[in-house]
């Protein structure tokens, strides 16, 4: 994802068949199994499910963060990059 982002930043045309090769490629994956995925949209479904399930527990918007215990009870939801310390205060609370 990072060599998507930076090919953006970077301003390549990411609509360009050669394009994404060079972003597959930069990011390690194979161009020849890479483009075997291009038109597939398999990938639409999940999307949907995660976007509902974000709606589900009061979130709206990314980076989302939602902890779950071993029995898949919610134990934190958060949103935005600035509560990542929270995420990480609560791991560290749980592991100890």
């Amino acid at each position: 994802m990072s060599e998507y982002c930076r090919a953006f930043a970077r301003g390549i045309n990411c609509n360009k068949h050669h394009s994404i090769q060079q972003v597959a490629e930069n990011a390690g994956l194979d161009w020849r199994e890479a483009r075997l995925h291009l038109h597939d949209d398999n990938w639409q479904q999940l999307l949907e499910d995660n976007r509902l399930s974000m709606y589900e527990f009061g979130s709206w918007g990314v980076p989302s963060y939602r902890l779950l215990d071993q029995n898949e009870n919610e134990v934190l939801a958060v949103w935005g990059q600035d509560r990542l310390w929270l995420v990480a205060q609560k791991v560290k609370e749980l592991s100890e």
